[in-house]
């Protein structure tokens, strides 16, 4: 019985491919750039001029906000915010938002005082609840405020919270 060699210089057989085989380089490099291109559009941002760079704290969000959602926003007591008055660490403050309009197709949490203001973007599927519960970032005392996208119309409301230890570095 004749030994195989396991050197890789030399044939396993004859289906086998070298490890630098180079139809397998191409196909390793075009899935791997396909896979990157997938992952970006499904993590791309809002544009960074959407998004006003110097936000100042106001009753319906960053200037510039409100514009890239939709116009400026009503208010209401249809759209609720509710955070903690005083958190002890920036970095898990609990915020939930709950809308009673009806038609409500998308809810915007945004932080005044953050580097980057937009902190979330909930989808709301039609015939769902539109109620939002998530711990986020928050660099700093103020407001934060939530949009909401009811039929053709925005919606807003806001609750003020301080923060001890900010959350954003």
């Amino acid at each position: 019985m004749a030994k195989q060699s396991l050197h890789p210089g030399h044939a396993r057989g004859p289906d086998s491919r070298s490890p630098s085989d180079p139809e397998r380089r191409t196909l390793l490099v075009q899935g791997g750039t396909l896979m990157g291109l997938v992952a970006y559009s499904l993590l791309k941002v809002p544009s960074a001029g959407a998004i006003s760079p110097d936000p100042l704290p106001s009753e319906s969000g960053p200037p510039g906000i409100a514009d890239a959602f939709g116009g400026t926003p009503a208010t209401g007591d249809e759209v609720r915010v509710t955070v903690p008055a005083t958190v002890d660490d920036g970095a898990v403050v609990p915020v939930s938002v709950e809308s009673s309009l009806p038609d409500t197709r998308e809810i915007l949490i945004v932080v005044d005082k953050n580097p980057i203001p937009l902190a979330a973007r909930i989808r709301i599927p039609e015939g769902t609840e539109a109620f939002v519960s998530m711990r986020i970032k928050v660099a700093e005392s103020g407001r934060i405020h939530a949009l909401v996208r009811a039929g053709e119309q925005v919606y807003s409301a806001s609750a003020q919270t301080k923060i001890t230890v900010g959350g954003c570095s």
